[in-house]
């Protein structure tokens, strides 16, 4: 009776007028970012398209560092979802990355392979070099070498000698359809050879002589770009890499590397 005479109490418990249901329900979609600024949020900029140089046999992917510290499993992925664990992210997919690499001729390789407690195949396929090129407001530019950006202690020293391998997309067939389990996934280049569907894979050198012992990576002391430098990951054969090596900031872009390209 008390519950009743509360509720009796309430005036709108004792409006004779009906409610009246909105005539139709609109979905209505908003972000955080949104909801804080009380303003749609501004669009985008169109991100820039993988290059294929097939004179030079050269690619050249537009990458953001994501400034990950500890542990990292991969030199490179497409969109945020393991940006937390790696070096670079980039926009593009691993379905365009391919395409690319194929212009080049680069064919798909065998997967590396768990053999048994934190032992793996080392993967087949074409070694590729694998740079990152910074290009600064003032027009300067820089050539790095990827492996300086991990290493085998959190903090420490770049990673010793070793190689990048090729394989391709992990690809399954369902029914008429093929599904890219790398796209999905999202890791394109691994620094972990226990990565399960990465196109690419770093090989220390130690791989070379049997099964290596899976480790993990970690970000490296190498010192990480500023703000506002231009950022592209470059691979390339390692066949065609091999020649005298470039200093770091040359005065004037070598021919094969210019702007234009």
């Amino acid at each position: 009776m008390i519950l009743a005479i509360v509720f009796l109490g309430r005036p709108e418990a004792l409006s004779s007028e009906p409610s009246k249901a909105p005539g139709r329900l609109s979905p209505l979609v908003v972000t955080v970012d949104e909801i804080a600024k009380g303003q749609p949020k501004p669009a985008e900029p169109p991100l820039a398209p993988i290059e294929v140089d097939e004179k030079a046999r050269m690619v050249r992917v537009p990458v953001t560092f994501t400034q990950a510290r500890g542990a990292v499993e991969w030199l490179l992925v497409s969109g945020p979802k393991h940006a937390t664990a790696s070096v670079l992210t980039t926009g593009c997919s691993s379905k365009a990355l391919a395409e690319a690499l194929a212009r080049l001729g680069l064919a798909d390789g065998v997967r590396p392979g768990r053999t048994g407690a934190g032992e793996v195949t080392p993967p087949q396929g074409t070694a590729v070099e694998i740079d990152v090129v910074l290009r600064t407001a003032e027009g300067r530019r820089m050539r790095i070498p990827a492996g300086l950006f991990f290493s085998q202690v959190s903090g420490g020293e770049p990673v010793g000698r070793g190689k990048w391998v090729y394989v391709g997309q992990e690809v399954v067939s369902e029914r008429d359809a093929k599904i890219s389990i790398t796209d999905l996934e999202g890791g394109l280049v691994a620094t972990d050879l226990r990565s399960p569907s990465a196109m690419i894979y770093w090989v220390p050198d130690a791989a070379d002589a049997g099964a290596p012992a899976a480790r993990p990576c970690y970000a490296s002391n190498f010192p990480l770009p500023r703000e506002g430098e231009v950022r592209e990951l470059i691979i390339r054969p390692a066949a065609v890499a091999e020649k005298p090596a470039e200093p770091a900031e040359p005065a004037e872009p070598s021919p094969s590397e210019s702007p234009s390209e």
